[in-house]
């Protein structure tokens, strides 16, 4: 697993952050190491990584009539005490039959549906989350329709907050294939604050792609992949035995 220290200057033949910006004599390490560890939280933030996810979910109840929860009612106490912010969503289950176990995959939608929705009792089928701002992204709320008319017992498995220990050495928990999109996107925020502006163009060209040049960019290939590894059609009964 890459650290922070091998996308500086490419150790361990990785991808180089100071590579990207031409090695300019300017750029100074620790601006570096701050840029990448930007670059990680707006990645791992903004898109989904099983290496983040919770390894170990748990069924909670939920409360008849209720329709709106702290996400720390649905973690492990061991998340909670940890304090671990949560980004994104990866599953949310509802048992519908706990001696089967068989359930249903509630579906996402935005607040605006699922708030009106919410004041109807019922089996619930969707859910929403907010919280998440410019400033903070991590989920503070859930809330859920129908109202449960009964205490179904529910799993979310979460995606939680890439964590840094402060060090230059600590690992980057991404798959190797997305080190490049790390060490471009760190390179982008050191191109746009040294005022590089060519290349700043060139290299956010070579991250989100450019239909005129009919460059795909990094990221859609990993993402499509990602898609084409997983489930695409929605989910609808899960049958949930032992381990997740």
């Amino acid at each position: 697993m890459a650290s922070i220290q091998d996308l500086v200057t490419g150790n361990n033949n990785n991808p180089s952050v100071l590579a990207k910006l031409n090695y300019r004599s300017d750029i100074l390490t620790q601006n570096v190491y701050r840029w990448i560890v930007s670059a990680i939280n707006n990645t791992t933030d903004t898109y989904p990584f099983e290496e983040l996810c919770e390894t170990d979910p748990i069924f909670v109840p939920l409360i008849v009539g209720q329709s709106r929860y702290n996400m720390s009612y649905f973690l492990p106490p061991g998340a909670v005490n940890a304090g671990r912010e949560v980004t994104r969503i990866d599953s949310f289950l509802l048992q519908l039959d706990q001696s089967s176990g068989t359930c249903f995959e509630l579906k996402y939608r935005t607040i605006k549906v699922v708030n009106s929705l919410s004041q109807i009792m019922g089996t619930p089928v969707f859910y929403t989350v907010y919280g998440i701002n410019t400033n903070v992204k991590n989920i503070k709320q859930v809330l859920i329709a129908f109202s449960p008319q009964q205490a179904w017992n529910v799993q979310v498995v979460p995606q939680y907050k890439h964590g840094f220990s402060g060090g230059i050495s600590d690992p980057i928990k991404v798959p190797d294939s997305w080190l490049e999109v790390i060490a471009t996107a760190a390179a982008m925020i050191g191109a746009d604050e040294n005022r590089m502006t060519d290349r700043y163009a060139e290299l956010k060209d070579m991250l989100y792609g450019n239909p005129d040049k009919k460059m795909p960019g990094l990221i859609m290939p990993l993402i499509s992949s990602r898609a084409q590894m997983g489930n695409v059609n929605e989910r609808q009964l899960t049958f949930i035995a032992g381990d997740r």
